[in-house]
Parts: structure tokens; sequence; C-alpha cells
């Protein structure tokens, strides 16, 4: 699990500029985060049949898929300005051929989401990945990297009520820069497009593991 206030210099760093970025954008970030009652939460996502993401390279592979997904972040507030997700993927394969399992890695690559200030579940929410590192696929036929990149529409927030708790869904259609890095798939070029869509459960626990309040205001 990570925690916000030990991520280290860099990744501090590296938040402080994004923030910047938050209050000098046209896009609108003055919405909140709140699990109301729970001052130091822990933020989980978690997946489902119905509830999973799918990276996507255009004109190369088809849809890239993990068995295991998931974030899991302590914050310091029972208000935020945004919602980080440290994503760790397990057992990768493509929609078309499940039994190559391959790796994708992301933890150096946390993705930011702000709320948008009364927002509903059809407002396009503004969102970046934040990378140290890139986002990377080790596909059998190409390493492919994602590095850091900006979105101001793609990412919407749904709250919904689960075992009577407010939590969101979290659905996503983001169209993001890829690089080619090494494998036959370098003979396309090296600068390519792709989609990460699909969604996530984001759901708040206090410390001892018993379900929260998350709304997005």
């Amino acid at each position: 699990m990570f925690k916000l206030k030990t991520l280290g210099l860099a990744v501090l760093a590296l938040a402080a500029v994004v923030a910047f970025g938050a209050t000098s954008a046209s896009a609108n970030k003055l919405g909140h985060f709140v699990t109301t009652g729970t001052p130091i939460p822990i933020i989980k996502t978690t997946q489902s049949p119905t509830h999973t993401l799918e990276f996507e390279i255009h004109n190369f592979l088809p849809g890239m898929i993990c068995d295991k997904h998931g974030s899991e972040v302590q914050n310091e507030k029972e208000t935020e300005n945004e919602l980080i997700l440290f994503l760790e993927f397990a057992d990768c394969y493509t929609t078309n051929n499940p039994a190559t399992k391959f790796a994708i890695t992301a933890k150096g690559c946390p993705i930011w989401i702000w709320a948008a200030a009364g927002t509903t579940p059809m407002t396009e929410q503004t969102s970046k990945f934040d990378c140290i590192s890139p986002i990377e696929i080790h596909h059998p036929q190409c390493t492919i990297k994602i590095p850091s990149q900006s979105f101001n529409t793609g990412v919407t927030l749904t709250p919904i009520l689960e075992n009577g708790k407010h939590t969101i869904t979290l659905d996503m259609n983001l169209t993001y820069t890829a690089h080619f890095e090494a494998g036959v798939c370098t003979m396309l070029g090296t600068a390519q497009t792709g989609t990460l869509k699909g969604s996530l459960t984001v759901e708040a626990f206090n410390l001892q593991g018993e379900r929260a309040n998350l709304t997005a205001t």
C-alpha cells in the first residue's frame, strides 16, 4: 500500500508541479474527493467481470487486459483535491490469446484524477499520467512505453451505494501516446497511439478495514 506522506521527495516534487498545473489550467479541477467522518482513509480500486481496464495499441494489438489489477493508497486528509491511483497489474494477456501472459508495470506512473466542481456522472474529468518512469507493456512481440501526459476528457465519476456506503465507479476512455521500444513492432515506427478504457470501483476504508463513504463533489 502506498502512503502519500511517505512517497519520497521526488514524487512530492512532481506532485507540486502537477498541483501548479491544476490551478493554472483551464480545465475545471475545483471539486473534491471526500471521505466524510474518516480523516485518514485508505482508497482502494477493485475490478470485477464488469469493471476492468483494457489497454489498446491502435493498428497493432487487440485489447490487453489483466486478471489482477488494483490500487491501494492511504490518504492523509478527509478532503483531497485529487484521487491518485498507483495501479499494479498481474497476469496480463491479449483478448485473442489468454494463454500467453506478459507483464504490464505502472508503479512509477500514478494516475491523477481531479473532480470538477459540481460534478455529475456526465462530467468529463481531468486526469494525468504522472510518470517518474513510464508505464511499460512487455508483450512478446513488442516492448511499449507510455510516458507522462495529460487529458482534459475521458474520465467520468458515477456515485453508487454499496453495502450502505457511498462509493464511485470510475470510467476511463483515454487516448494516449505510446512508443514502441523493441520487437517486431518497431517496423511500424516508434510513435504510436492507444486507448486505456474500462472501469473500476473506487472505495474508501478506515484504518480498521471498515468501509467508509467516498464522494466526489
